[in-house]
C-alpha cells in the first residue's frame, strides 16, 4: 500500500490547496500570518515543526490561498452578472475591472479602468 505523503512548509501550493476547501469562507487576505500558521498546522496530514524556518513560507501560502480564493470565490454567476451593472471609471466613464498586487506580503485589490488605467482601491477585498 502507498502512504499519503504527509504536508511539510515546503508543500506551498498544496497547503494552500487544503486551506481552502477546508476553510472555504475565510478570506486569506483578511488573515495575519500567526492565524495562518495556526491554520496550517492543524491541517489534517501535516507533519513539520510548528513554526517555518522562514516567513516567506507563510508569505507563499497566503499569496497562493489568495490566487486560488480569489479565482474561485469571486467570479460572479452568470445570473449574478447578468442583474449587476458594471462599475464605471469615475474619471472616464470606461468599464472597470478587479486586480490586485502585491506589496511587502499584503496583496492590494484594486479596480482598474480597462480605458484610461486610472486604479481605484478597492475597499471589499484590501486590508
Amino acid at each position: 500500500m502507498f502512504k499519503k505523503k504527509r504536508l511539510t512548509w515546503d508543500d506551498t501550493e498544496k497547503i494552500a490547496k487544503a486551506l481552502l476547501k477546508k476553510y472555504p469562507d475565510s478570506v486569506p487576505v483578511a488573515l495575519d500570518t500567526e492565524k495562518i500558521r495556526q491554520r496550517v498546522v492543524a491541517l489534517p496530514g501535516f507533519n513539520d515543526s510548528e513554526h517555518p524556518d522562514d516567513e516567506i513560507y507563510l508569505a507563499s501560502i497566503q499569496y497562493k490561498w489568495i490566487n486560488l480564493w480569489h479565482g474561485n470565490d469571486v467570479k460572479p454567476s452568470k445570473k449574478e452578472s447578468a442583474s449587476k451593472p458594471p462599475k464605471l471609471c469615475e474619471k472616464c466613464g470606461g468599464v472597470l475591472e478587479e486586480s490586485y498586487e502585491i506589496h511587502e506580503i499584503n496583496p492590494m485589490y484594486f479596480l482598474v479602468c480597462k480605458k484610461c488605467k486610472s486604479k481605484f482601491l478597492d475597499r471589499a477585498y484590501s486590508v
